[in-house]
Formats: C-alpha cells, structure tokens, sequence
C-alpha cells in the first residue's frame, strides 16, 4: 500500500512541477527554484510533523513521492551547467547562493511554521 500512496503523491508532485514550469520571474531566473524552495518549504512542515506524530505515515508518503518529484536536483544541475556554458559567472553564482539560501530559509519556515501550528 505503501508504494501506493507514493505514487499517488509523485503524481501531485509531477504535476506541480509541470505547472510550475510555466512561471517566469524573470528571464534570467528559471523556474525550478519556485519548485525548490516549495519543496523544502514542503519537507520542513513534513519533518516537523513527522518527530511530533511518527504514527501517522502520510508524511514519509509526502516527503517521498511530493517533493522527490517536485524538487528537481537534476534540472537544477543542467541549469548551473548552462551558465557556465554560456560564461554567465555572475548569474551562475547568484543562482546557487538563491537557491541554498532561499531553499534553507523555506525548509526552516516549513518546520518552525509547522512547529507552531501544531504544537500541542
């Protein structure tokens, strides 16, 4: 049942994903750091819930097929490639700090969000 659930989960997540790729910031952001820092904003609130309520199993489903197909390591890596293929040293330096910085923050706010609503 297990893998089940998963799927069910990647599916959402693939489909947000699919989504998300339609949004543009700007020309020289690409959309796959709204996909991660969702994801980690995703994952922080799952992690939370997970240490106060380990019984309940939807998280590790969440966590899993969600934000496995949501996040987006691979894309991410194609598209600091691009930069430095395209000599865009600034932007691919940029783009890196963003990405751990805002991914991080969202991560911590989906925990300590999660911390606060669902404490006891």
């Amino acid at each position: 049942m297990s893998l089940i659930y998963i799927s069910l989960f990647g599916i959402l997540g693939v489909l947000l994903r699919y989504q998300i790729n339609f949004l543009t910031i700007s020309k020289n952001i690409p959309p796959t750091i709204i996909a991660n820092i969702l994801g980690c904003l995703i994952i922080g609130v799952c992690y939370y819930y997970q240490i106060i309520k380990p019984e309940i199993k939807i998280t590790k489903y969440i966590m899993t097929g969600l934000c496995g197909a949501l996040t987006t390591y691979s894309s991410f890596n194609l598209e600091i490639f691009k930069f430095i293929e395209q000599q865009k040293i600034i932007e691919f330096l940029i783009y890196i700090g963003l990405t751990f910085i805002f991914c991080l923050i969202a991560t911590s706010l989906g925990y300590f969000g999660a911390k606060f609503f669902f404490q006891s």
